[in-house]
């Protein structure tokens, strides 16, 4: 089974590149002094486009608001980052194109990993390896795929949510508490990984000291405020972190039908950074999928829905694509509806594969789309 996950992802990834190659050769991109270049070789460029350079930026310099001017950049969390930054010093004068190489580097290491750590928590239920063989491929071809291998928290958030939830089916929570501590410091959507943690550890609450079940699956609440008071701190303001979220992002708390209603008030276009039609479809697709995932297994369902609701209640609908790119349970409920289908599992990687091309297309040429 390992060979043919190398295999899978060694196709989907030449492919995308091949992609990406060919939209900035051929495709008119969007130009202009907020779209930079970190370099002139398409081979590292095409992976650094929008958050990236939040990203590159703040493993090379920190964060503005440790200079005492605090941006934008205070919402992204600070394990990627982190971990771009740490071979970074030992250049001796590191740019951002060095950071992106890092970066991407990451992230296909991390989309590797993830790959086998979903397929070991597959074995642990299924045994149809043409089912595990099918989930793989979907994921790999998600239309969102570009973002996995792009300077982005996607993968590293994705295997250490399946790290997390792995090693608490398997009874070691030591390393299922400090993976999900790890993915609740990557992207603020982190702290829902206490909501499987927290329903594996319910079902093994006869088998293990209540204290370490206890601590370990509620560890990834902790990131989050510990990231916000240490900002807090910095800034002499507590509710720092919120005030500039907001102020720059436009995103707070709202109650879900507030985030439709705001949706709905203003003009909808196909694909864009405000009210898109792809946003609304993604969110409304991949959450009924996710309500089928709780008959897989209910911490799958809690994982699956906490990663398409929790955005919801930001007040906006942007970016969803990427953010339900996550959704592992999402692709365990359509492989089992294609298995044994040969036409399904066909029109599902078809179908897959060219919103992949699309989004990545658009991806690399500048133009938004998640």
């Amino acid at each position: 089974m390992r060979r043919q996950l190398v295999i899978a992802f060694m196709v989907t990834r030449l492919g995308l590149l091949a992609v990406a190659l060919a939209a900035v050769s051929w495709l008119p991109g969007i130009t202009g002094p907020e779209y930079r270049h970190v370099s002139t070789n398409p081979l590292i460029d095409v992976w650094h486009r929008w958050d990236s350079g939040f990203f590159t930026q703040i493993a090379l310099h920190g964060y503005g608001w440790q200079a005492g001017q605090p941006g934008g950049d205070v919402t992204f969390l600070p394990l990627y980052p982190l971990l771009i930054g740490l071979p970074l010093r030992l250049m001796a004068d590191p740019t951002q194109a060095d950071a992106a190489v890092v970066g991407v580097l990451l992230s296909n290491v991390c989309l590797f990993v993830a790959l086998l750590y979903l397929d070991q928590l597959l074995a642990l239920d299924f045994d149809d390896l043409n089912l595990r063989r099918w989930v793989g491929w979907l994921f790999l071809l998600a239309p969102a795929t570009i973002f996995f291998s792009s300077v982005y928290t996607e993968s590293l958030f994705f295997m250490l949510s399946l790290i997390a939830i792995y090693h608490a089916r398997r009874g070691q929570w030591i390393m299922a508490g400090l993976a999900g501590f790890l993915g609740a410091m990557t992207r603020v959507m982190g702290w829902t990984l206490l909501l499987p943690l927290v329903w594996e550890a319910w079902q093994q609450r006869g088998r293990l000291p209540r204290v370490t079940l206890g601590v370990a699956s509620f560890a990834p609440a902790l990131a989050l405020p510990l990231y916000v008071g240490v900002v807090g701190l910095a800034m002499g303001a507590p509710d720092a972190y919120f005030t500039i979220s907001a102020s720059v992002w436009k995103q707070g708390w709202n109650w879900p039908w507030q985030t439709f209603i705001n949706f709905f008030s203003g003009s909808i276009t196909l694909y864009g950074w405000d009210r898109s039609w792809i946003d609304l479809a993604f969110t409304l697709g991949f959450f009924m999928l996710a309500i089928l995932a709780f008959r897989v297994r209910k911490s799958y369902g809690l994982y699956a829905a906490a990663a398409i609701v929790f955005p919801v209640f930001s007040g906006i609908l942007i970016s969803m694509p990427r953010y339900v790119a996550v959704a592992f349970p999402v692709y365990i409920v359509l492989a089992q509806w294609a298995c044994g289908h040969r036409w399904r599992i066909i029109m599902l990687l078809a179908s897959s594969a060219l919103l992949a091309a699309f989004f990545a297309a658009r991806f690399v040429t500048w133009h938004w789309i998640a």
